[in-house]
């Protein structure tokens, strides 16, 4: 539960389900299910048409990496029910990044996805939003200068960190 709430943050179910098209039973997996989530893909565009987005880095208990860290898009879900994946993924920016937009329109939605199929049935909605010269300066200070974002009181403390595409392609990201 959450926050001493009604409302339900994940759950594990065991199960045993009829495939009707293989005439059998699927019975040796679990499903584990939480809240969807909303993440944002933030770009920019410099002048040598080289693209840079905002990726955070997180600590987070699975990751199975050397230092425990993960490199990810911003994005989160509400504790609040029945909020707009649009207004989360936007608040996730300004939480993770610290990065404000005024003008919804600006974000522009992809579309959803099942994240982990294997393991988990929750969802992702997708937006992006290019960043204006100034949103990207400040990005950079951000990171320059290590700025901690996240919400303390769970926990969260990320970093930003602004990589070209090229860098990914070069595996920058282990």
């Amino acid at each position: 539960k959450l926050n001493n709430s009604q409302q339900v943050f994940s759950y594990i179910l065991w199960s045993k389900i009829w495939i009707a098209a293989e005439k059998r039973y699927k019975e040796n997996e679990f499903v584990f299910a939480r809240t969807n989530i909303s993440t944002i893909l933030a770009y920019y565009r410099d002048n040598n048409e080289d693209i840079k987005i905002a990726l955070i880095k997180e600590f987070r208990s699975p990751v199975n990496n050397s230092n425990g860290f993960v490199y990810e898009l911003p994005g989160g879900s509400s504790f609040k029910p029945n909020v707009d994946p649009q207004l989360t993924a936007k608040h996730e920016l300004e939480e993770e990044c610290g990065i404000t937009i005024d003008d919804m329109s600006r974000l522009k939605y992809v579309g959803q996805r099942q994240l982990a199929a294997t393991l988990s049935s929750h969802q992702a909605q997708l937006y992006t939003i290019e960043l204006t010269k100034e949103e990207y300066e400040q990005m950079l200070e951000n990171e320059k200068s290590n700025k901690t974002f996240g919400v303390s009181e769970d926990s969260e403390r990320t970093y930003l960190k602004m990589i070209s595409i090229s860098q990914l392609q070069d595996s920058f990201l282990d």
